[in-house]
């Protein structure tokens, strides 16, 4: 018996080139950038079936019907190939499902060829195959730059924690200095307390007026207005505050001040 090995080594390449495809998906979808990391139900092993790792980037919402149908229609041709000896042809395969198989996969034909003709079928199922893969790849480099800009924006934090830092140092130590002056002792309270009133007055400018919390500000408006981030990162999107950008420099210092309060 024929068993047509040409034929499935073909479905078989362009199945596994897909299983690898969503494999990346789910593992970007945990939150896993680095490729050398290992998962025991998304690596090389099989952990879970093609269908439940489809169904699953269709419970996380990533795939429309349609593009959940066309992978299921591919998979179809799949196991059918890669585990029935006796389906060594498309016809074969379309005398042992459904008919709606058979009628979905004619939109993947191209002009003028027919069902019957088993390369017109290898054709459209590479069409579909270009189709399916398109459309992880999509979904693989819309992940990655979400995952990027999570990762810019704790580095933005990081950056903003650090100059904040700097200035408490900066002012501890200006008013340390100004204790320990020699003539400290010889100046009466209400000078003293003058004195370190405009160190705090210099300290609470910079920390308002500087460059980096403008620029700080302004990078963590762009991030918030974007609705997909605020998902990405918190898992809700905002209703409220949508106008952040109108919100003045010193007002937000202060709300991080003193988050309770009410204006």
């Amino acid at each position: 018996m024929d068993i047509n090995l040409n034929l499935r080594s073909q479905i078989l390449e362009c199945s596994l080139n897909i299983e690898d495809a969503v494999n990346t998906v789910i593992i970007l979808s945990l939150g896993i950038t680095d490729e050398n990391v290992k998962t025991r139900l998304f690596g090389k092993k099989p952990g879970i079936t093609f269908k439940n790792k489809i169904d699953l980037l269709f419970d996380l919402q990533l795939l429309s019907k349609e593009d959940n149908f066309n992978l299921d229609l591919l998979m179809v041709f799949r196991n059918k190939f890669m585990h029935d000896i006796n389906c060594n042809s498309f016809q074969n395969v379309f005398g042992l499902v459904d008919s709606s198989i058979k009628n979905k996969f004619k939109a993947f034909l191209n002009d003028d060829e027919t069902i019957e003709d088993e390369k017109s079928c290898l054709y459209a199922f590479q069409n579909l195959y270009l189709k399916n893969l398109t459309v992880l790849r999509s979904i693989i480099e819309t992940k990655k730059n979400r995952l990027q800009k999570r990762m810019d924006y704790f580095s933005l934090l990081h950056e903003q924690i650090k100059f904040q830092s700097h200035l408490v140092e900066n002012i501890t130590t200006d008013i340390i200095n100004l204790i320990l002056k020699p003539d400290a002792i010889e100046k009466d309270v209400i000078q003293a307390i003058s004195d370190v009133a405009t160190i705090c007055t210099d300290y609470k400018k910079k920390q308002v007026e500087s460059d980096e919390v403008k620029l700080f500000i302004e990078n963590n408006n762009k991030f918030l207005k974007d609705e997909n981030f605020q998902n990405d990162l918190f898992g809700i999107a905002f209703s409220e505050n949508k106008n952040t950008s109108d919100i003045s420099i010193e007002s937000l210092i202060n709300q991080l001040r003193h988050p309770h309060k009410r204006n």
